[in-house]
C-alpha cells in the first residue's frame, strides 16, 4: 500500500483514556513523519486545545479540527480551510435547547467559550464527561445568551456536554430537523457544524492540499463523528475499543487506545507488514 498521510483521531484513539501519549505512541508518530508519511490529528478539537499535544509531537504538520470545520497548517499557523456556521444558526441551537443542562460551547476566534455562570460549574462537567481539560481550555464569558444574541460573526462551531444520557439524548432529538450536521463521539455529548461539514470533508480538503487520493490515506477512529472521515479513506482502521457500528466497516481493527493501537498500526505499516484492506476486519496481529 502506497500510504502517504495517517489521519488519527486523538481521544479513544491516539490518546490513552487519561488522555496522554504513551512514549511508544511518541516515538511512532515521529518515526513515520521521519519516513515520508504525514500523520495529522483529525479532531473536535480546536488548536487551542492541541498545544500540549504539538509541544510533544512537534513533528505534526497538519489538523482537521473541530470535526472538520477547519483544517489547519499548525507549523505555518495559517487556515487551510474553514467552513464555519453562521450567527443566526448557532442562536437557533441555542433555541431549540431550552433549558436542558448544558455546558455550551461557542468555538469562535481560536477560543472556546462558555457562560460564566456554567463554567463556575465546570467541575461537574468534567467528572461526568472524563474530560480533565475543560477549565484550562475554556474560556467564561458573561451572559452568554445575552452575547449570542447580537453576535453577528459566524461560528466555527457548537459542542455542548451533559450531565445525564437522558439530556443529551434530549437535545439530539430537538436538533434533529435543523439543517446542520449534528454528531455525537460519547454518550454526553453533541456537536453542531456547518451543513455537510464532518472529518470527511476536513479529510478531503487536506487530500486536496497534499496532492494526495483517498487510497493513499489511512484514518483511523473509534466514534460516531469519526465516521465520514473513515469512509472517505482509502484504508479504514478501528480501534478495538470503538462503536460496534465503525468495527463492523473496518478494513483493520487496531489494538485499543490502552495499548498503543496506533502506534502499533504505524509500525507496521512502516515495516510493510500492514495488509492490504480487509472486508472481514480481521484484527492487526
Amino acid at each position: 500500500m502506497d500510504i502517504r498521510l495517517v489521519a488519527v483521531d486523538l481521544d479513544g484513539t491516539l490518546l490513552k483514556n487519561d488522555r496522554t501519549l504513551s512514549p511508544h505512541t511518541v516515538l511512532a508518530v515521529e518515526r513515520a513523519i521521519r519516513h515520508g508519511v504525514e500523520v495529522a490529528f483529525a479532531t473536535g478539537r480546536s488548536l487551542c486545545e492541541l498545544r500540549e499535544l504539538l509541544d510533544q509531537l512537534p513533528a505534526v504538520r497538519y489538523a482537521v479540527t473541530c470535526t472538520g470545520a477547519q483544517v489547519l497548517d499548525c507549523r505555518a499557523a495559517r487556515v487551510l480551510a474553514d467552513a464555519p456556521l453562521s450567527a443566526a444558526k448557532v442562536r437557533l441551537v441555542r433555541e431549540r435547547l431550552g433549558k436542558l443542562d448544558v455546558l455550551l460551547e461557542v468555538y469562535q476566534g481560536g477560543r472556546v467559550w462558555v457562560d460564566a455562570a456554567q463554567y463556575l460549574r465546570i467541575g461537574e462537567f468534567e467528572a461526568a464527561c472524563g474530560n480533565p481539560t475543560l477549565r484550562h481550555t475554556r474560556t467564561p464569558r458573561p451572559n452568554l445568551d445575552p452575547w449570542l444574541a447580537t453576535q453577528s460573526r459566524p461560528v466555527t462551531k457548537v459542542h455542548m456536554y451533559f450531565l445525564t444520557t437522558a439530556d443529551r439524548d434530549a437535545a439530539l432529538d430537538a436538533l434533529e430537523d435543523l439543517p446542520m450536521t449534528v454528531c455525537t463521539s460519547s454518550p454526553l455529548d453533541v456537536e453542531v457544524m456547518a451543513r455537510g461539514v464532518d472529518k470527511g470533508t476536513g479529510l478531503a480538503c487536506l487530500a486536496r492540499h497534499l496532492d494526495l487520493e483517498p487510497e493513499q490515506i489511512l484514518a483511523v477512529g473509534d466514534s460516531g463523528n469519526d465516521l465520514a472521515m473513515l469512509t472517505y479513506a482509502g484504508v479504514c482502521a478501528v480501534m478495538a475499543n470503538g462503536d460496534a457500528d465503525l468495527l463492523s466497516m473496518a478494513d483493520i481493527i487496531a489494538d485499543t487506545n490502552e495499548h498503543d493501537g496506533v502506534a502499533r498500526l504505524l509500525d507496521s505499516l512502516l515495516s510493510g507488514t500492514l495488509e492490504a484492506p480487509r472486508p472481514t476486519g480481521l484484527p492487526l496481529q
